[in-house]
């Protein structure tokens, strides 16, 4: 599979995310409240103090992962702005890939400053969502339902209104189950709080 074939995949299960992320009918999926999470939506579904604040606007997306957390990763590409696409409110964010042999996958790391994470907690989501917390920060993991093995997101509360969406996307069909996604990514957006904790 070709770097813009993997790319263009990323893009394309980024557009699913996003359109998951408006207002749906229904309730939260019963799996949100597992490990004894509060569900998105109960009132006791709150984020953690965070450890300090993070702009996003001070975030360059193609930074946050070192060439020490590239291999650990697993990545063998460059990042590169994701110039082909963009998430709902038109941010464009970087991508890097595993492009070198199956399975082929991306992270795509999107900084997002007008929507907190808070805003994944309110239970309107057409999405499975579990709230997590990545290096002592508050986040969300999520993914549209219905769909299974495509994609995981990370959402990391970095300040008031902010986030951090990293994206843990396969390449290769069946490659990863849903779990192994959502590990991937959470992993992925360890890295990147570590890289801008220490920055």
């Amino acid at each position: 599979m070709s770097r813009r074939r993997t790319a263009l995949c990323t893009l394309v299960l980024l557009t699913t995310i996003a359109a998951s992320a408006c207002t749906a009918q229904g309730s939260p999926s019963p799996s949100a409240g597992r490990d004894n999470n509060p569900a998105p939506g109960s009132s006791a579904a709150k984020l953690p103090p965070r450890p300090k604040d993070i702009p996003a606007t001070s975030i360059d997306a193609c930074k946050v992962f070192g060439k020490d957390q590239l291999k650990t990763l697993g990545l063998d590409s460059e990042p590169r702005k994701a110039t082909n696409g963009a998430d709902r409110f038109g941010n464009q964010g970087c991508i890097v890939s595993k492009v070198g042999g199956d399975p082929y996958f991306n992270y795509l790391v999107i900084p997002v400053p007008q929507e907190g994470v808070d805003a994944w907690l309110k239970g309107d989501r057409d999405s499975d969502i579990k709230q997590v917390t990545v290096s002592g920060f508050g986040a969300v993991r999520a993914h549209p339902n219905g769909t299974s093995g495509l994609a995981c997101s990370v959402v990391v509360d970095i300040a008031d209104g902010q986030s951090l969406n990293v994206q843990f996307t396969a390449g290769t069909p069946k490659s990863f189950d849903q779990e192994q996604l959502c590990d991937r990514a959470r992993q992925g957006a360890e890295l990147a709080m570590r890289t801008l904790t220490q920055g």
